[in-house]
């Protein structure tokens, strides 16, 4: 063994506990590598076994990145929400803005359709308090303000969209 390798038992140690952390759901390489660094691992260990996920396809960060954007929309949450969230995990810009304009759909619908699940909560309100709860909902959610604006046309009476 050349000096500096690392010996074939922590290598597979490595390995071993990058799959029971995959297995547990997909993670995207930054998330993975943190871990296996967290857990007491060398970084060139980790790097190596990174790298060698990758080549075997078992890590992939676009892949990650489509189901955590198909997964978050579906429970609500905007582009921009999504796009910070992927950059916390670690996935680049252009990796998310790839996922996001592949799976993401037609945004003004998606906040049409959450509006729609949320304006029957807010009937008690004055029809200018339903708008704006309603518009602070929808953007807390990562919703831009056209879309925001859309879901409240479709769903309030002409005089609650101001």
């Amino acid at each position: 063994m050349s000096q500096g390798a690392a010996p074939a038992s922590q290598t597979s140690e490595v390995m071993e506990r990058a799959g029971r952390l995959l297995a547990r759901h997909a993670r995207s390489e930054w998330d993975l590598a943190r871990r296996l660094r967290a857990a007491g691992h060398d970084a060139e260990e980790v790097a190596a076994a990174v790298a060698r996920l990758r080549d075997l396809g078992l890590l992939d960060d676009l892949a990650f990145a489509r189901t955590y954007v198909e997964e978050r929309c579906r429970r609500g949450r905007g582009a921009a929400a999504v796009m910070a969230e992927l950059g916390t995990r670690g996935v680049g810009r252009d990796i998310a803005e790839q996922a996001v304009a592949e799976v993401a759909g037609d945004e003004n619908q998606r906040a049409i359709d959450l509006a729609t699940r949320l304006a029957p909560r807010l009937g008690r309100y004055p029809l200018k308090d339903q708008a704006a709860r309603l518009q602070r909902r929808l953007a807390g959610r990562g919703f831009e303000p056209d879309a925001v604006e859309a879901a409240l046309r479709a769903v309030l009476p002409p005089e609650g969209w101001d």
